[in-house]
């Protein structure tokens, strides 16, 4: 569970990272929209450990 907790946040802010360089150096492409899609799901997926990991918690 920490391991998958680690991955998905190293992966958002990689992804986030590149989203934001490919939209300055490139502007809206196809390349652009697929990595803020990639970030919206490993956001999505450390969402889902957090809520998880509160529910345990309860």
């Amino acid at each position: 569970m920490n391991g998958k907790l680690i991955f998905s946040l190293i992966g958002a802010i990689f992804m986030l990272i590149l989203s934001i360089v490919d939209l300055v150096s490139f502007g809206l492409t196809i390349t652009t929209v697929s990595t803020i899609a990639i970030f919206i799901l490993f956001s999505y997926d450390l969402y889902k450990v957090w809520k998880l990991k509160d529910q345990k918690s309860k």
